[in-house]
């Protein structure tokens, strides 16, 4: 007869356990981060309202640019508009 896997495997009752019981590794809880960290933008726009007058007029930061931004606007005009809307 050729060894299988139930075979092999035999389930005790607790009650049928002797001794000390099995030493219980403690294992830690796993870390969920469900809110997320925040962009650098969203750090820096927060930096640019709490100094207001006073936050530096050399750090420049451009409107994210998506394609729903311009789904509107002919094909024609969209590489004008980007052009325009980026500082230079």
């Amino acid at each position: 007869m050729r060894p299988s896997a139930p075979r092999l495997v035999r389930v005790l009752r607790r009650t049928q356990l002797q001794g000390t019981p099995a030493i219980r590794r403690l294992v830690p809880e796993p870390v969920h981060q469900n809110a997320r960290p925040p962009v650098l933008i969203e750090v820096l726009r927060q930096r640019q309202v709490q100094a207001g007058a006073n936050y530096p007029s050399n750090i420049r930061i451009e409107p994210i640019i998506t394609k729903r931004t311009f789904r509107n606007v002919p094909a024609e005009a969209r590489d004008q508009l980007r052009r325009l809307i980026k500082e230079r």
